[in-house]
């Protein structure tokens, strides 16, 4: 009886030191990119906007894992084929659904307290791409997923609030085709609300 008490006390302090470890909330946002393509010309692209989620788990006093689950919609301007004006196609908009794996490290040797820094690697899956003249580009043109890595930095203030710069660098081709090879450079900035904190601040 006492070795299933003990057991029963173990499992549920790890549970509980578990939990305070982690944190969830709010993810608002917009991104923007410079967009080189071969052979192709583009005016850039930039999100009308971005929402969703994020999970973090603190690792030790200075770093942690964070999770980012967004949806983005983005306008992707222009695209004129210099060899082949024919297949122009203006006013692109594309829908996307994105996952962010980052490593976060605190200045400060207190966590969540002022300024750190975090990177990691973004997958982005293409949900829908229209423009003037197709509506199912993401069969034709663009591939269904891409990846890139991420890198920045962010503030925490108010208790329950984060305020993040990351930029974005292209590690695989985001086109179906390697005639037209991509190399894009973006930022996204990100407001983080951390409900976990404003549920306990309120209890």
């Amino acid at each position: 009886m006492k070795k299933i008490t003990f057991i029963l006390f173990l499992l549920f302090s790890t549970i509980n030191t578990f939990s305070q470890k982690n944190s969830y909330g709010l993810l608002l946002g917009a991104n923007a990119y410079d967009v080189q393509i071969s052979n192709v010309g583009n005016s850039g692209s930039y999100s009308k906007y971005n929402i969703g989620g994020f999970f973090e788990h603190q690792m030790s006093n200075r770093f942690g894992a964070k999770s980012y689950l967004l949806y983005s919609n983005t306008d992707n301007g222009d695209y004129i084929f210099y060899s082949n004006p024919d297949f122009n196609f203006k006013n692109t908009e594309s829908k996307t659904l994105q996952l962010h794996l980052l490593i976060k490290y605190d200045v400060s040797k207190e966590y969540n307290k002022g300024f750190y820094i975090l990177g990691g690697l973004r997958g982005t899956q293409l949900l829908n791409v229209e423009s003037d003249r197709f509506n199912n580009l993401d069969d034709e043109f663009f591939k269904k997923t891409n990846y890139g890595i991420l890198l920045g930095v962010g503030v925490n203030f108010a208790k329950h609030f984060s305020l993040e710069l990351l930029g974005d660098r292209n590690i695989t081709n985001p086109n179906r085709s390697d005639n037209y090879k991509a190399k894009n450079l973006g930022a996204y900035l990100n407001f983080l609300i951390n409900i976990e904190s404003l549920l306990k601040n309120n209890q």
